[in-house]
């Protein structure tokens, strides 16, 4: 069973070594749909269990296994993120490139992101998402570090090589880590949604009041973003 940490002692065995313990799921680090709190709690609460069952020896020799599986598991979680980087010919800006999982039915997709409060006019009919690929995608967030309206966030992300990417995108970055709009707004500018009195909206991850949502906010074409919002891009 993946992520089984806990090594396959015979009852009775006279000696405990290090070639018996093994961690089941290690080859397989790199594969990202393993890589989630969920298992690794999993993983832990096996581990605790097994040792309160262990002698001394056969718990010390479990405990290496575990920091060493720990270590890899750290390394590749890194991975999946590169460091924020300045943008080029551009002075106070940066961009940070995630790994995430894209899902093209939105309805699927909100799921995922465990939302405790969706605007209810983002729906399919609202937001079709055309040539959506799903699976394994990279997403970037971009911060320009002061006051941007729509056009001057297109014409930078013209000069970098970028475009806005959609709701999907949003949403993968939304499920895959949430605790990112508990710091800042995070908008996708490759999807629109207009009012019956024309005005423009553009979907949103933001924290109210302790609680993650998923939003369509109004764009202010004198003001437009603050310096704290993250812009959801992808590369052309």
């Amino acid at each position: 069973m993946f992520f089984e940490a806990i090594v396959h002692l015979r009852i009775g065995q006279a000696e405990a070594s290090a070639s018996i313990f093994y961690i089941e799921g290690i080859e397989g680090l790199n594969d990202k749909k393993r890589q989630t709190p969920k298992a690794r709690i999993t993983c832990a609460y096996r581990v605790s269990q097994y040792i309160l069952r262990c002698s001394m020896k056969r718990a010390f020799w479990v405990l290496i296994a575990v920091f060493a599986f720990v270590g890899s598991a750290s390394a590749v979680e890194q991975a999946n993120f590169e460091p924020v980087r300045p943008l080029p010919d551009f002075e106070g800006g940066s961009s940070v490139t995630y790994s995430v999982k894209v899902i093209c039915d939105l309805k699927s997709a909100i799921a995922a992101g465990k939302y405790d409060e969706v605007n209810g006019d983002i729906t399919p009919e609202n937001f079709p998402e055309v040539g959506c690929k799903p699976g394994r995608a990279e997403v970037i967030l971009v911060s320009f570090g002061k006051k941007m309206l729509y056009a001057e966030v297109l014409a930078e992300f013209d000069r970098q090589g970028l475009r806005p990417a959609a709701l999907s995108r949003l949403l993968a970055i939304g499920a895959r880590y949430p605790e990112l709009q508990s710091q800042y707004w995070i908008v996708a500018l490759g999807s629109v949604w207009r009012s019956s009195d024309n005005g423009v909206y553009r979907p949103t991850l933001d924290e109210i009041g302790g609680e993650h949502g998923l939003y369509l906010y109004w764009v202010d074409p004198v003001n437009g973003w603050g310096p704290d919002t993250r812009f959801v891009a992808i590369r052309k």
